[in-house]
């Protein structure tokens, strides 16, 4: 701060002398100032009512959802059978459920203690002791078509962190306690395989005998065989070219299992297959699931499944009969498979899902057991009430802020305070002075009473396309009050709503959450809002510029005001400190002056009486 020493000469309040001189300046920033902060409080104004704005467009994204308006309950008999939810496109029906089968996943584990050493570094030590089994160099595993790699210096929890990521599907775990590794498919249903077909034989070794996997070799339809009448195999599988041509009355052909050759007689049915296939000394275990309509053979106490020597008519069979996916030919992979759910729904049998829990009809049901049970709907009718009543809340109090304000008083002759007419107050002297100064800043403000309006008009008016008495918000119970004071306040008639609920609940989803052509004028209440409120919200940021760090808060019709007043508040005060600067150097050369000549008249005066 520049200090000015004038005035001690002559004894003139030169300070003050020099800004009555400056005050048409002054006079002329104070203006610009008051203008400025005229102009921020009327954006902040408009910021707040555009953030009302923004939280009630959020809350009609809610209302444009029919769960919203329309939601319902759903019960179930028996829970240890099935849980159920239903979504709002839900038929308030009654269902009827039986299920027969659990969807699981593929799994396989240890099927007994490892053994493993104390010593579990790595693989090598960890199995020092497995039979058969060389960890002298590397060797790998294939898991669904993945190649793993098998590092006996590499540790087991490493080993299975690279099953985990190898994108194979399967999910691997080693309990500590029990000394067993499990293996788990990721999917459920038939879906979710565990396959280990293209493992090399150190690889086999090392799964069957140090991990005691006890996974057997096993491979079934990979889908429905698609059956026809099971009186024999002849008419299961009519029509479908998989068994051989057979000449003369003989109808048996041959399968080699594990060396074993097999005679099949297709005269005769499926079960007499398996008993034909279970009795020889293949040491295999073959199975037909009716209700999944899929077969499955499975190698006994690990041994594989070979059917080598199986001419082509016998692996077409195999192949195209049976759905069985062989390996080059020959080999059925040791392979594992989930199940399928399998279920009755309403009368419809044997349905499936590869997932314990999915959707029907919007109805999502989560099977928790085998058994019957049933499933009922039923409108929510409570919550619909709460919803509405949350509407009317929601819708008032942003229509009262907005009218309020657009009716607000203006008092015109307060202004904004200086800095200099604040300190000539009290600190309550300057919040009531302020109070009335931002009073009425959005008087008349067109956005406000276009909001106001079109709110209201929404209310009344019908929506097209809907059959029926129940057409708009009013006919439902959401109506004005008669008191035209209040600028189209809501009230809810709870009873009206539940009766229109009764007799036509699709009308009130559609009054509210309706999704037709807003230009046929067929869009609900909701999406009507929400569109208003983005219209206005848009209005808000061009003319006042209230999204930080966008291009609005310059370019907006009060950021280009704010811009300018700060501009012509910038020029003055330099032209305030300029005037000011030559003031105060003219009366310091006035001093100097009448310094000189008292300074003279002392000397002359000193020298005469001397």
């Amino acid at each position: 701060m520049t200090v000015r020493n004038v005035g001690l000469v002559s004894g003139m309040d030169v300070e003050n002398i020099v800004k009555s001189m400056v005050q048409p300046y002054q006079d002329r920033y104070d203006k610009e100032y008051k203008n400025k902060t005229t102009a921020e409080w009327k954006k902040d104004e408009y910021k707040t009512i555009y953030t009302k704005e923004a939280e009630f467009r959020a809350k009609m994204t809610e209302y444009k959802l029919s769960a919203t308006v329309s939601p319902v309950n759903s019960n179930t008999s028996n829970k240890e059978v099935v849980t159920a939810k239903a979504n709002s496109d839900a038929l308030n029906v009654p269902h009827t459920l039986k299920v027969k089968q659990l969807a699981k996943a593929a799994s396989v584990g240890s099927s007994e203690k490892m053994a493993s050493a104390e010593n579990k570094t790595t693989l090598k030590t960890q199995f020092a002791n497995a039979t058969d089994v060389s960890l002298s160099s590397e060797f790998s595993i294939t898991v669904n078509g993945k190649e793993i790699k098998v590092d006996p210096t590499a540790s087991l929890n490493q080993l299975l962190s690279n099953i985990n990521s190898a994108g194979a599907g399967v999910k691997t775990t080693y309990d500590v306690t029990m000394d067993r590794v499990f293996l788990i498919s990721e999917k459920t249903g038939s879906e979710g395989v565990i396959d280990f077909t293209g493992t090399s034989d150190a690889g086999m070794k090392f799964l069957t005998n140090a991990l005691k996997m006890n996974y057997n070799y096993q491979d079934s339809s990979s889908e429905k065989l698609g059956s026809g009448t099971k009186t024999t195999l002849l008419t299961q599988f009519a029509g479908k070219d998989v068994l051989p041509e057979f000449t003369g009355d003989s109808k048996t052909f041959k399968i080699s299992i594990n060396g074993k050759e097999i005679t099949l007689d297709a005269s005769k049915n499926m079960q007499n297959m398996l008993s034909t296939i279970n009795g020889s000394d293949a040491g295999v275990t073959a199975s037909y699931d009716e209700v999944a309509d899929t077969f499955t053979i499975v190698g006994k106490d690990g041994k594989k499944v070979d059917f080598t020597g199986t001419d082509a008519a016998g692996l077409k069979f195999l192949k195209q009969g049976l759905k069985l996916g062989t390996d080059g030919g020959d080999k059925l992979p040791a392979r594992t498979q989930g199940q399928n759910a399998i279920f009755d729904l309403d009368g419809v049998t044997d349905l499936e899902q590869a997932s314990n829990s999915f959707s029907i009809a919007g109805i999502t049901y989560n099977l928790t057991g085998l058994g019957e049970a049933n499933v009922t709907v039923e409108q929510d009718v409570d919550k619909i009430v709460a919803n509405m009543k949350s509407f009317v809340e929601l819708y008032n109090s942003l229509l009262t802020y907005t009218t309020d304000k657009a009716n607000e008083t203006k008092y015109r002759t307060y202004k904004p305070l200086t800095e200099d007419e604040e300190s000539k107050l009290s600190e309550t002297q300057v919040e009531k002075w302020e109070k009335l100064a931002k009073s009425g800043l959005l008087k008349n403000d067109d956005i406000l009473t276009g909001l106001t309006s079109s709110m209201r008009n929404i209310m009344i008016t019908s929506i097209e396309g809907i059959d029926g008495k129940y057409k708009n918000a009013a006919a439902i119970g959401i109506s004005t009050g008669s008191n035209w004071k209040e600028g189209g306040k809501l009230y809810l008639d709870e009873d009206k709503l539940k009766t229109a609920l009764a007799e036509d609940p699709t009308a009130v989803a559609k009054i509210f959450s309706g999704t037709g052509d807003k230009k046929e004028g067929r869009a609900g209440v909701a999406a009507k809002l929400y569109d208003l409120m983005t219209s206005s919200m848009e209005k808000i940021d061009d003319k006042a510029g209230v999204l930080q760090y966008s291009s609005t808060e310059v370019t907006s019709i009060l950021g280009k005001q704010i811009n300018s007043y700060k501009n012509k508040m910038t020029l003055l005060e330099k032209q305030i400190s300029t005037k000011e600067d030559y003031y105060y150097k003219q009366y310091a050369q006035m001093e100097k002056a009448l310094q000189k000549i008292q300074n003279q008249t002392s000397s002359l005066f000193g020298g005469t009486s001397s």
